[in-house]
């Protein structure tokens, strides 16, 4: 995990960076031991070109192209 936006108290967002074309949605163990542990309603990967998700224990992992993380983002986070 790379970093962790903060909305407040109960509403956290990890974020990974894996700015690659990736084939298909998959997380590495350390992002999924902080998704265990910590169980965010949802979590980003940003991917230079994939578009996909997973649910992981009770997170919702968004795998986000940076070009549309603006948005996502917003999305994701009720902003």
């Amino acid at each position: 995990m790379d970093f962790v936006v903060y909305k407040n108290d109960q509403t956290i967002l990890p974020v990974e960076v894996k700015y690659q074309n990736m084939p298909a949605a998959k997380i590495t163990r350390g992002f999924r031991s902080f998704l265990e542990a910590y169980r965010p309603e949802n979590a980003v990967v940003i991917t230079k070109n994939l578009i996909d998700s997973l649910l992981i224990d009770s997170s919702h992992v968004h795998f986000i192209p940076l070009a549309m993380l603006d948005r996502a983002l917003a999305l994701v986070m009720g902003l």
